[in-house]
């Protein structure tokens, strides 16, 4: 999304909308939970 001359904020915004917030009804942790833990060695 960057080469096509669209700003990293806006490209971060839009992304972010697309990680679904609830999860499953059979599963404990929603995707955001995951997805959250598994950059926290990247990020922290």
């Amino acid at each position: 999304m960057l080469l096509s001359g669209i700003h990293a904020t806006v490209a971060g915004v839009l992304a972010a909308m697309t990680i679904p917030i609830k999860g499953n009804p059979g599963r404990e942790d929603s995707p955001l939970h995951r997805l959250e833990h598994g950059l926290h060695p990247w990020t922290a």
